[in-house]
């Protein structure tokens, strides 16, 4: 009765996953998932602890992004079934797009965002 229904990160994350798995071959879901994941991790444990240089109009940090860079490079590492540079582009694409202020939750952006690179730097193959 008039309940408001609550969504907080770990519902997206599974709304996310399934997602993905019906666009994406899961070649592309499953790395792009993981990379987005725990760089969005890295990201704001850095941001929120030493971040000091936010972007322009948005609460997002410099240092924030960077440490998604790095902590999403290191994770890309365990994926070496697709070229580095398409995982490392996937990784950098998504940190771009974590950056604008966006209604869209991170945790659906992110994963989207990586797993579509991957896929358009595979050359576009079929999606099933």
């Amino acid at each position: 009765h008039g309940e408001r229904v609550f969504f907080n990160g770990a519902t997206w994350v599974m709304i996310t996953a399934f997602l993905l798995l019906l666009v994406f071959p899961a070649r592309f879901a499953a790395p792009a998932m993981v990379m987005a994941m725990i760089a969005d991790a890295g990201a704001a444990l850095v941001g929120r602890k030493v971040g000091r240089h936010k972007w322009p109009g948005t609460s997002r940090t410099v240092e924030g992004t960077l440490a998604f860079f790095v902590t999403g490079a290191l994770t890309a590492l365990l994926f070496p079934g697709l070229p580095l540079e398409h995982r490392l582009a996937a990784v950098f694409v998504a940190g771009i797009a974590e950056i604008p202020p966006l209604k869209l939750n991170d945790n659906v952006l992110l994963p989207f965002a990586a797993a579509a690179t991957l896929w358009l730097l595979a050359g576009t193959p079929p999606l099933w």
